[in-house]
């Protein structure tokens, strides 16, 4: 590949010059920046373009959204001398970060290996374009030929080749559907972006299956004596998961309220929840482990209990209702769907949590904490509790299920505190927004009630006092 084959319209990078990706001979190569060309725009490091395409050609690839504010920024800011730096921007309200794929790539074995990377921009003296100042690997990927992506997240090295993994990244979405071949496709591309996130099927399924019946089949390696076609992907999976937890003598109950309600797809869920039960899409997932495997699905038996019980339910209604189904998914219990009082499922509840005491008596192992609860300064009254023995004690001596609260606090949605005021402990969990402004998610005496107004009312003036300091500082700065 000779130097005159590149198109080399000036470009807002120092080093680099517009990739014209059409005199690439590798058609692999030319597929995957195809299928990517909609969002990105391409640069070549101009070095690379005396060489023929080996492995040290480097592509950098940039959204358009940053390449559009990087040209308006050097147009209306051209008449000024001082230095201009920065690795954030603000786009459509919200604070981007300046994130680049850098990306080589090896002929012989297709492998495709690339960086997303954060880089810190400089403008240039001669002010027409960007150089870079600073460069921060945030994560490393290679996609092999036969779909299986390795990834690198700061120390840990990842391999996997789940359809979740290659249809919910950015770069990799559309030229992982182009890759597959049978009519499957089409209830594929049915899915939203958080559907296709939860989809912890081998890709080579995909070219296996030609509808969601044999998906299914395939994937648990048994038939099922319902027609599957009738829902879409995702919620064929969360139904499929959620047989191991009532008896077989209820299955047919199950799949009959998903038909006759007409929740056959994510979406009609969605709005369904919205409409008439007021609980929020994200409050429906949940994680199921099966067969060595942990997946996250639709919490199928949570939304026909929260049916059942739609005229009567409150806050607390769908808390108990979220506590008890996640209780059976951790201990491997069966959800009893003929429920009829709340009263009833509570006894139920309980007898779960004496069971989870039994069977699960956790190290000391620690908890993945936000590091804005780690620092947040409350009174030597609240006691965080930092590993997963504090937190299943708790729930042992205030008769609760706080433990299964865990995979909150690992994603670092919220933290949990011992709370004593006048001698009197209670259970806290604590939560926050983006801005980092902190709130009461559940307050609760022993045996789940509920404490007096005046122990709600003192925690909330702690927060209130210090998110206005926290607000207060950021405004200094």
């Amino acid at each position: 590949m000779k130097l005159k084959d590149f198109d080399f319209t000036p470009s807002l990078f120092k080093d680099y010059c517009v990739f014209n990706k059409e005199m690439l001979k590798d058609e692999y190569l030319k597929a995957f920046l195809n299928s990517i060309d909609k969002e990105y725009c391409i640069f070549l490091k101009k070095d690379d373009c005396i060489n023929s395409f080996h492995q040290s050609l480097t592509l950098l690839i940039s959204s358009k959204e940053l390449v559009g504010f990087l040209e308006i920024l050097l147009k209306t800011n051209l008449h000024l001398n001082y230095n201009l730096s920065f690795y954030e921007f603000e786009s459509k309200g919200l604070t981007r970060k300046t994130y680049f794929y850098t990306l080589k790539y090896n002929p012989s074995t297709r492998d495709i290996f690339f960086y997303k990377q954060i880089i810190d921009l400089q403008r240039t003296k001669d002010k027409k374009a960007f150089e870079f100042k600073r460069i921060w690997h945030k994560e490393a990927y290679i996609l092999k030929e036969d779909k299986t992506i390795i990834s690198k997240n700061k120390t840990n090295f990842i391999i996997n080749n789940y359809a979740s993994t290659l249809l919910s990244h950015s770069l990799l979405k559309e030229f992982s559907l182009s890759q597959i071949k049978t009519p499957i496709i089409k209830d594929i591309k049915r899915l939203d972006d958080k559907s296709l996130s939860c989809l912890k099927i081998d890709f080579a399924l995909l070219n296996e299956a030609h509808n969601i019946q044999e998906l299914m089949e395939k994937l648990f390696k048994k038939e099922f004596a319902f027609n599957l076609n009738r829902l879409d992907i995702f919620v064929a999976l969360s139904f499929i998961l959620a047989l191991n937890f009532i008896p077989a003598k209820e299955h047919n109950k199950l799949y009959q309220f998903l038909i006759n309600k007409h929740l056959t797809s994510y979406e009609a869920i969605q709005k369904y929840l919205i409409k008439t039960i007021f609980i929020t899409q994200t409050a429906m997932l949940c994680f199921i482990s099966h067969q060595r495997k942990k997946y996250q699905c639709l919490n199928l038996l949570k939304l026909f209990l929260a049916d059942k019980f739609a005229m009567s339910l409150t806050q607390g209604t769908i808390q108990l209702i979220e506590d008890y189904t996640r209780l059976t998914y951790m201990i491997k219990e069966l959800v009893n769907l003929n429920i009829k009082s709340l009263k009833r499922m509570q006894a139920e509840h309980d007898s779960l949590v004496s069971i989870l005491n039994i069977k699960q008596i956790p190290k000391s192992k620690k908890l993945k904490i936000d590091t804005s609860f780690l620092d947040l300064k409350l009174p030597k009254n609240f006691k965080l509790l930092k590993n997963e023995k504090e937190l299943y004690l708790q729930g042992l001596e205030h008769k609760n299920c706080v433990y299964t609260r865990k995979h909150r606090i690992n994603q670092g949605l919220s933290a949990i505190y011992n709370l004593n005021l006048k001698e009197i402990d209670y259970t806290l969990e604590l939560t926050k927004n983006r801005k980092n402004q902190f709130s009461i998610y559940e307050l609760k005496e022993r045996f789940n009630q509920t404490p007096p107004k005046e122990v709600s009312l003192y925690v909330k003036n702690i927060l209130k006092e210090l998110n206005n300091k926290a607000l207060s500082q950021n405004l200094e700065t």
